[in-house]
């Protein structure tokens, strides 16, 4: 019975044709909504990933501009389809300088032994804005050598 009333056939019975019909229409009115949704969804996957790769494309064009001249190494694929949300940042004294940027300027990066400082974008909150200012106060405690007035580097920085 309930296959009947799924097809599209022509049938005798008006109250079978009838529900049978306003079953598919339903269903299929369900399948459309369902696949708007998964179309907006993926929509809003991709504008989040769009949004990501310009932020770590801009945090390596600043590395290029201000850090590379400090000690910096890159430690990312520059190609964004290689690398995720973040990029990594090797200095010799990284973990100092990840540790200063939490103490000193106010910026929060993870921090991997020996040496590496990893700096991500958070898509659904951060701006360039914030990217820029967060490069700006890693650049001026790199150039100042501030960093090196943190002495306390043994707490966990993750």
């Amino acid at each position: 019975m309930y296959k009947k009333c799924l097809k599209w056939t022509n049938v005798t019975d008006s109250a079978m044709f009838i529900s049978g019909n306003a079953l598919n229409l339903l269903l299929n009115l369900e399948n459309m909504k369902t696949l708007r949704a998964n179309q907006k969804l993926e929509q809003i996957i991709a504008n989040i990933e769009e949004k990501c790769a310009i932020g770590t494309q801009m945090m390596i064009d600043l590395y290029d501009a201000w850090l590379a001249e400090l000690g910096f190494t890159l430690n990312t694929p520059r190609s964004a389809k290689w690398r995720g949300g973040h990029v990594s940042l090797v200095h010799p004294d990284g973990k100092q300088i990840a540790f200063a940027l939490r103490q000193l300027a106010n910026v929060i990066p993870d921090y991997r032994a020996p040496n590496s400082v990893r700096l991500a974008i958070s898509p659904l909150q951060n701006t360039y804005a914030e990217i820029w200012d967060g490069f700006e106060r890693l650049r001026n405690l790199v150039a100042s050598g501030d960093y090196k007035k943190v002495s306390n580097t043994n707490a966990k920085v993750t």
